[in-house]
């Protein structure tokens, strides 16, 4: 009996696939399916956008209020359905907190928010926010101190 390694198998189903007439279509079903898998491999990946934020600064603070500034430099895939700014007196505030809502919004570009009822000579985080379809994004935080009451005299 004739002992063959895998070399010779597949050499032995080759020239036996050859005699017959599968031969020809089986050699075209692989050369079409090699096509179709490299063609679908190098489609091009749609361009993912996502939403990108910044808080700017935070003006005319005084006593028990502020101004803070914001950009959405990226509105991303979808449009945005909320943004403002949301602020707490412990860092990484969210929007679970004290926050300005704005409405929606399609396009880019600079906001302010009012913040309103801070208690004086307290250290409170602020971060820009925007909500989409596909969730919530938060800018860099930034920190300010309102001003102490004066002393009445």
């Amino acid at each position: 009996m004739l002992k063959l390694d895998s070399i010779n198998k597949l050499q032995y189903i080759i020239m036996f696939m050859q005699k017959r007439t599968y031969f020809p279509l089986l050699l075209i079903i692989c050369i079409l399916g090699s096509f179709l898998v490299m063609f679908q491999s190098c489609k091009k990946d749609e361009e993912i956008r996502i939403l990108k934020i910044r808080t700017d600064t935070i003006i005319n603070i005084s006593t028990s209020s502020a101004v803070a500034k914001g950009t959405i430099i990226d509105i991303g895939g979808n449009e945005i359905i909320k943004y403002g700014h949301c602020w707490a007196d412990s860092p990484t505030p969210t929007i679970y907190e004290d926050i300005t809502d704005l409405g929606s919004r399609s396009t880019t570009g600079s906001y302010t928010s009012s913040i309103t009822e801070l208690s004086p000579g307290t250290v409170y985080y602020v971060r820009s926010y925007a909500t989409n379809g596909e969730g919530t994004t938060y800018g860099n935080q930034i920190d300010f101190i309102t001003n102490s009451e004066l002393p009445t005299v």
